[in-house]
């Protein structure tokens, strides 16, 4: 008995042993396997920016995540080129075993491996500006409004890639070159008086040259009809590409009558319906209603509702947008819907959408 005892005992504890050693190694490659991800994902985000700054941020994220780059103990290898639009993380670490070095098993290796992707996708997006007389009309709004709304759309065009995606620029009113565009090259009575073009990346380009100098409307604001001649647009481009629509607008529509806001609404529904993808940015809209809706759904609501009733998947809280940090949470809430105070830095807001419409980081392997 005693000798099967002594030999129970050690089956129970080689078992043990094992048990507990295996048990470590596969928490730690877990751990390992989470910040490979992380660490692909976030070298991803810099594939456009340049080799260099993929393998560094890679690095960055893994040892954020516990696993530093420290040969021969820790290994993390950034492939930025492991294919198109592609990085490849991997880690290694040598772990000491507790029991299982009883039996010459000193260490256990951990390997764990993730590819993140940026794929350069197909994209058609139409940016409509507000240009009403609101925009540097009465006070406190001034002309700095307008500079910061073409600010924000050429910020928007830095992140996009020429090679697959295309632009185009849609105003409120429609443009009329013998009065409010000067010499831009637009069409003419054309609500999208730039159309879907990849020739952007350039101050002399239609594009970045139309919004240098959109000239004011003294029309009413209407968002109604350019919602719909951004449809026309964007079902005239690349049919496989994502659509989407980025709409700024400083102050409640006027037209068309009798009901502005709801038309406007209503539009964007017919956008949704084919799949097109709607942004909404309100500037100094914060205590704004749509006052001249005279029947319907939208007669005196407050502007924030319409503007998040008109973007994709996004319900607010009318509420929003009065204080800094209403602001702050709002464009923090990974919604559709965004909005600024007057005379504050729109290019934040503008790069940030561009951004979520541009690319479409994850996880290939």
């Amino acid at each position: 008995m005693l000798i099967l005892w002594v030999l129970a005992a050690t089956v129970i504890l080689v078992i043990g042993a094992i048990v507990v050693d295996v048990g470590l190694w596969l928490t730690e490659r877990r751990k390992a396997q989470l910040a490979a991800d992380f660490a692909a994902l976030a070298a991803a985000t810099e594939l456009k920016t340049s080799d260099a700054a993929a393998i560094t941020k890679g690095r960055e994220f893994a040892e954020r995540n516990g696993f530093k780059h420290a040969p021969p103990g820790v290994e993390v290898d950034v492939n930025p080129n492991y294919g198109p639009d592609e990085v490849e993380v991997t880690i290694k670490q040598e772990t000491r075993t507790f029991f299982t070095g009883i039996f010459g098993v000193l260490q256990l290796d951990i390997g764990a491996r993730a590819v993140g992707i940026d794929p350069a996708d197909e994209l058609d997006v139409v940016m409509i500006l507000d240009r009403s007389a609101s925009i540097v009309g009465a006070q406190p709004k001034s002309p700095l409004d307008l500079t910061n709304a073409q600010e924000g759309a050429k910020a928007a065009l830095q992140v996009f890639d020429p090679s697959t995606q295309e632009v185009a620029l849609g105003v409120m009113w429609a443009s009329d070159l013998s009065r409010y565009d000067g010499s831009c090259s637009f069409i003419n009575g054309s609500w999208v008086p730039v159309r879907l073009t990849n020739d952007y990346n350039n101050a002399g380009s239609p594009l970045v040259s139309g919004i240098d100098c959109l000239g004011l409307s003294d029309q009413g604001t209407n968002w109604a009809v350019p919602i719909g001649a951004a449809i026309t647009e964007l079902q005239a481009g690349t049919p496989s590409a994502r659509k989407a629509i980025i709409l700024l607008a400083d102050g409640h529509p006027q037209q068309p009558a009798p009901d502005p806001c709801e038309l406007a609404v209503n539009a964007a529904n017919d956008a949704k319906a084919l799949r097109i993808e709607i942004y909404t940015i309100g500037y100094a809209i914060e205590t704004d209603n749509c006052n001249d809706d005279i029947s319907g759904g939208y007669q005196g609501t407050r502007f924030t509702e319409v503007l998040a009733a008109i973007a994709t998947d996004s319900a607010d809280n009318p509420g929003y947008c009065s204080s800094s940090s209403d602001v702050d949470a709002e464009n923090a809430d990974r919604d559709h819907f965004f909005c600024q105070h007057r005379f504050e830095d729109l290019a934040p807001i503008f790069t940030q959408i561009a951004e979520e419409l541009a690319r479409d980081y994850r996880l290939e392997e």
